[in-house]
């Protein structure tokens, strides 16, 4: 959406528009960041990994496998070492 809004302020229309570093955009992804790195590191804890494993994204192979393959995976049942299951099972 944001990449609709930004050549509408810019007075561009959107095909013309070849701002890198659109203000709106920007703005957005400065807001998510530490959410998205806490939110990321809650959920290797999850799966019985430490949050320093995101730093993996940086590399290739990271960014290709095992952090999409650990936000997929279901949670440990359970207790692991980071605390209890944050939710509790009811049937």
């Amino acid at each position: 959406m944001l990449g609709f809004l930004d050549p509408l302020i810019a007075g561009e229309s959107f095909w013309d528009y070849d701002e890198i570093y659109a203000p709106l955009s920007t703005i957005f992804s400065l807001a998510i960041f530490i959410p998205f790195i806490s939110v990321s590191v809650r959920r290797l804890h999850d799966v019985n990994r430490s949050g320093w494993w995101l730093l993996i994204e940086l590399t290739i192979i990271g960014l290709l496998f095992p952090i999409l393959y650990w936000f997929c995976k279901k949670g440990d049942e359970g207790e692991n070492r980071f605390g209890p299951k944050p939710i509790a099972q009811t049937l």
